[in-house]
């Protein structure tokens, strides 16, 4: 019958000679004079084994004449192969130099030749190039159904208004997004504007007016930036002044990107608190002044039971930004409860989901 061959693993840097004198102290004489050959190898992960080669004759009970069996290991033993059991007075004990030992038959595999499989490039999502406003009318538990309504519309850029985050509760977060937003405050109910990681942004707006947030965004479409201002202007009747008093200021900031750039690309969107044919009578003024976005169908997105419905909200773009973007569209059943339904555009041509 062909030779057995063994595996010793642990035995650290041992030479052939160490180990074979390790076998010669344990085994009997009958079976290791059954030994062929004893040779030290690295396995694939360069730890070092020691493989022996016994006749086949001797090999069942090899484990259990080396004391590797799992018993021997942990409590050591009366029972010993290589002396007869009367001639022990103490319990054998394993020295340090075996303790770690473990013995098992060779197998091809344990030698193959490890290669690296090929890198497979992980799915890298397209950029979500979508444009939306939305009155959420209280964010609370619907930080779920805003994140499946960026990814089934593919929304890059989204404008929330009514959050009523304070400024000591949790800061609004999702993943992907970077977050620019104003805690609601005594008459102001807070809003928010989410801009997908793809594309770098940062807040030009620093003097923290509640009523606006002025971002601007690169790599949107172009080499050319594009600057989005949130708007959430004051309610109520008895906050008219207020409320135009904000649409000045608004309107000053847009006047100053212009000024410096006559091709600026900017989109002003969010709920004005205004109807859409007052907002486009106020705005326009000048050849340069921003003009309301074309929605197509129907243009209310102010719901609440028992008033009547109105197109509060809108999407004020500027001359250069006419055609990049797609008619606007109210979206009535997005997922979650509020008084108002969501406007959203696109970039003309942007990619469709994978």
């Amino acid at each position: 019958m062909a030779p057995v061959r063994f595996c010793l693993f642990n035995t650290g840097w041992l030479t052939r000679q160490e180990v074979w004198d390790v076998l010669k102290d344990h085994l009997a004489p009958e079976v290791m004079d059954s030994v062929l050959q004893v040779q030290t190898f690295l396995q694939p992960n360069s730890y070092p084994h020691t493989d022996f080669w016994l006749e086949a004759r001797v090999a069942a009970r090899i484990k259990q004449g080396l004391y590797l069996m799992a018993a021997q290991r942990r409590h050591g033993t009366r029972e010993i192969n290589k002396f007869p059991p009367y001639k022990l007075k103490w319990f054998w004990k394993h020295d340090k130099l075996t303790t770690h030992w473990q013995l098992d038959t060779w197998k091809s595999w344990r030698d193959r030749k490890l290669e690296p499989h090929p890198a497979h490039l992980a799915f890298e999502e397209t950029p979500r190039k979508g444009i939306a406003t939305l009155n959420i009318n209280g964010m609370g538990a619907k930080k779920p159904g805003i994140i499946n309504l960026l990814k089934w519309n593919r929304i890059g850029v989204l404008a929330i208004q009514e959050t009523l985050l304070g400024k000591n509760q949790y800061r609004f977060h999702i993943e992907g997004y970077e977050t620019y937003q104003r805690p609601k405050s005594a008459g102001f109910r807070g809003h928010a504007l989410l801009v997908s990681r793809h594309f770098p942004s940062y807040e030009v707006s620093l003097n923290k007016e509640k009523c606006y947030i002025h971002v601007k965004i690169t790599k949107l479409s172009g080499d050319r930036p594009w600057h989005i201002i949130l708007v959430y202007l004051p309610l109520g009747g008895n906050q008219w002044s207020k409320r135009t008093q904000c649409l000045k200021d608004i309107m000053l900031e847009y006047c100053d990107i212009v000024s410096k750039d006559h091709d600026a690309k900017v989109v002003i969107m969010g709920d004005f608190n205004m109807r859409h044919d007052e907002l486009a009578r106020r705005i326009t003024k000048e050849n340069d002044s921003p003009t309301c976005l074309k929605i197509a169908g129907c243009s209310l997105t102010f719901h609440r039971k028992g008033t009547k419905w109105s197109d509060v909200n809108n999407i004020l773009v500027s001359p250069a930004v006419n055609c990049f973007l797609k008619p606007g569209k109210v979206v009535c059943n997005w997922g979650t409860d509020s008084d108002h339904f969501l406007i959203v555009t696109a970039l003309k041509g942007a990619e469709k989901e994978p």
